[in-house]
């Protein structure tokens, strides 16, 4: 189970479907010369599109105020 928790220092979370995706965006950013922590960005592997409703809800009661985005 993913704890929004440990996500919420960041300013800006960025869902993806798994962590190869997650290893696939932050190579990219890498390559751009781009520091997602730096930043205050956090990609989150929610393992798989099925989970993406359960995490919203979560999201939404423990950090109403967090920027999201996604690549699902």
């Amino acid at each position: 189970m993913i704890l929004v928790r440990q996500y919420c220092a960041v300013r800006t979370i960025v869902l993806v479907e798994g962590v190869t995706d997650e290893l696939a965006l932050t190579l990219a950013a890498r390559r751009l010369g781009r520091n997602l922590k730096a930043e205050g960005v956090s990609v989150v592997p929610i393992n798989g599109a099925h989970a993406i409703s359960r995490f919203l809800r979560q999201l939404a009661a423990e950090e109403p105020g967090a920027k999201l985005g996604s690549l699902l």
